[in-house]
């Protein structure tokens, strides 16, 4: 039963592995909006993955050097998402997206990074650095670990949301849902505990979207958004709400499906 656990494990971090060697070279090849986001939804479970590892045995896996060249790739990708996602965002309030040469620019220093990442024996950096720890633990007390760290992200979210801190609640219910795939093929309680979360992970992601559009408009005086960035307030005053709303309901319902089996 252990060794099964270990397998499990051995196997999802070789499968998100794998993940990111398909995206990086569809995003080498070309970085359309598709391949950009797969990229950067990869290196999100891949930091799931390490945080878990730093909770479970107190290392700083997330300060190893390929740790924090993975970190800025993400980052790198992030600001082409950004520009991607601000056009079609325009274009479905009817706008002509302006011009961004810079994105040009930040596309090839993205894949100049990725062919360098690429060069280095970072996985099995990673592997050495995480592996070990789980050989510490036995099944029942590894998978309560696993379950109560993701639970633990997600009682932070909450409490972000109270205070206004959508962006940083999404962080933790995203961390919490990469982790719970680790057990959800085999843990019904994992699996609906990521069906509990994930509607609030698109909607915070498509509020967010819309509030850095807004912000982005309004860097630009030389356009006339004025009209456009007034309805876009009143949408997001309207989200912002819905958002406070569901994660209540999140609330409620958490305590009857941790009551349950795991």
């Amino acid at each position: 039963m252990y060794r099964h656990l270990w397998l499990m494990l051995h196997r999802h971090f070789k499968k998100l592995v794998d993940a990111f060697e398909h995206h990086a070279t569809a995003v080498r090849k070309k970085a359309t909006r598709k391949n950009v986001h797969d990229l950067r939804v990869t290196i999100k479970r891949i930091r799931a993955f390490l945080l878990l590892v730093q909770h479970l045995d107190n290392r700083c896996v997330m300060k190893l050097k390929h740790a924090q060249k993975l970190i800025k790739i993400f980052r790198k990708a992030g600001r082409i998402r950004d520009a991607q996602m601000e056009s079609m965002i325009l274009k479905k309030w009817k706008q002509k997206p302006h011009r961004q040469p810079a994105t040009q620019c930040r596309v090839k220093r993205l894949q100049q990074a990725l062919r360098v990442f690429s060069k280095l024996k970072a996985w099995r950096k990673f592997q050495q650095a995480c592996m070990p720890v789980f050989t510490q633990w036995r099944k029942p007390e590894l998978t309560g670990a696993i379950f109560d760290f993701s639970v633990h992200q997600i009682e932070k979210a909450l409490r972000l949301v109270e205070r206004g801190s959508v962006h940083s609640a999404r962080k933790k219910l995203k961390t919490a849902h990469y982790v719970l795939e680790i057990l959800s093929e085999k843990n019904a309680q994992a699996a609906r505990l990521i069906a509990l979360v994930k509607p609030l992970e698109d909607q915070t992601g498509h509020f967010l979207d819309q509030l850095h559009v807004v912000h982005s408009l309004k860097k630009k005086p030389a356009l006339s958004y004025e009209h456009l960035i007034q309805q876009m307030e009143d949408d997001i005053a309207r989200r912002q709400a819905d958002i406070r709303h569901s994660f209540r309901e999140l609330q409620q319902q958490l305590p009857a499906l941790l009551n349950g089996e795991r």
